[in-house]
């Protein structure tokens, strides 16, 4: 007699959702797409604005240059994973060093934490610490 509920309740209960790609959860930098002007940086606790006054990040598909003036950095890849909270950002430079991150974007303002240590770890807030660089970034109208 058990088993008829069971059954029942089995048939009715929502099928689970088709799992993803592998890479579908890291790889949309859909919202970071386009050009942004840097507002501050506080690194390790230091504020750096006045050094990076001028910069410009621009996403592009997958990638991301910073520039100022007439210099720009190479591309690195970005990799991004929205499920988490706060969103997670990796971005790889050429000979495969990896830096991971934290992002957030309200409207056109974007906040960024990224590990400088070269330890490898990943900053848990946007507070400025040791071996961490939060940037504030505003999204450019064209």
């Amino acid at each position: 007699m058990l088993a008829a509920p069971l059954l029942l309740a089995a048939a009715l209960a929502p099928a689970d959702a088709p799992t993803p790609p592998p890479d579908a959860a890291v790889s949309d930098a859909g919202e970071l797409q386009g050009e942004w002007e840097v507002v501050s940086l506080v690194r390790s606790g230091r504020d750096q604005t006045a050094d990076v006054r001028g910069f410009r990040w621009e996403f592009a598909g997958v990638s991301h240059v910073i520039t100022c003036g007439n210099a720009t950095t190479p591309p690195v890849t970005v990799r991004v994973n929205a499920a988490c909270d706060p969103r997670r950002v990796d971005t790889e430079n050429e000979p495969h060093k990896t830096t991971c991150g934290i992002f957030r974007r309200v409207g056109d303002t974007l906040q960024w934490a990224d590990d400088v240590s070269g330890g490898g770890g990943r900053p848990s807030s946007f507070e400025s610490a040791p071996g961490v660089a939060v940037w504030t970034l505003r999204r450019v109208k064209k």
